[in-house]
């Protein structure tokens, strides 16, 4: 069973700023964004590090990705990750096999090897068709198409946030030195970001994640 989740708005000072510049935070965003959704909390620039992925995927194939997750982890030891996404997000709601995101996802994932229990699990969760296919049900229940698109964002990235948390690296700094991962979705009409909570739970025999 894999928790579910609630949201809350992100308060600014969810995460203390050190009136320093000295990098805390690696800030995973989407490429389709147009915004500069760090400005949502109260932090200098010289405090996050950003990079840009489509769909703010995190796949261990994109050697963009896990470069500069090598370079926050190991160098810059920062003591954040923040996965960020969209509403509105191109990427995410045209989820259809011939969707650019889609085809993306060929090119960086190989066949699966029965051997890889991280890969299976990562393009279990990157995969957006199969992630719609899982939580079919709670979608459709969903009479306005933009409130299905609205929800599928907030899956995906938290999905994102679980490909994170199952990296041995992740959970290497998790334990060394308490790395916390956070998962955010932003807002551009009320300009702020949703912050994704653990709380309820996953059922994979029904494909539907509970909220709280």
């Amino acid at each position: 069973m894999m928790e579910g989740f609630r949201t809350e708005v992100v308060d600014s000072h969810l995460i203390p700023s050190l009136r320093k510049p000295i990098a805390q935070i690696l800030w995973i965003g989407c490429s389709d964004s147009g915004w500069a959704e760090t400005r949502t909390l109260d932090l200098l620039p010289e405090e996050i590090i950003v990079h840009r992925s489509p769909g703010d995927l995190v796949s261990n194939n994109d050697l963009s990705t896990l470069s500069t997750l090598e370079y926050a982890l190991g160098i810059l030891k920062v003591d954040h990750i923040v996965i960020c996404g969209h509403y509105g997000c191109r990427l995410v709601n045209t989820h259809a096999d011939s969707s650019p995101l889609c085809e993306w996802l060929r090119s960086i994932y190989p066949p699966l090897s029965p051997s890889s229990t991280y890969t299976t699990y990562s393009q279990q969760h990157s995969d957006v068709n199969a992630l719609y296919n899982a939580h079919r049900p709670e979608l459709d229940a969903l009479p306005i198409s933009a409130d299905r698109d609205r929800r599928l964002v907030e899956l995906h990235v938290w999905a994102q946030t679980q490909v994170l948390l199952a990296r041995p690296d992740i959970i290497k700094a998790q334990a060394e030195r308490g790395l916390k991962v956070h998962g955010f979705v932003y807002d551009d009409a009320k300009d702020q970001c949703v912050d994704l909570i653990a709380g309820g739970s996953y059922h994979p025999s029904r494909g539907i994640m509970s909220v709280l």
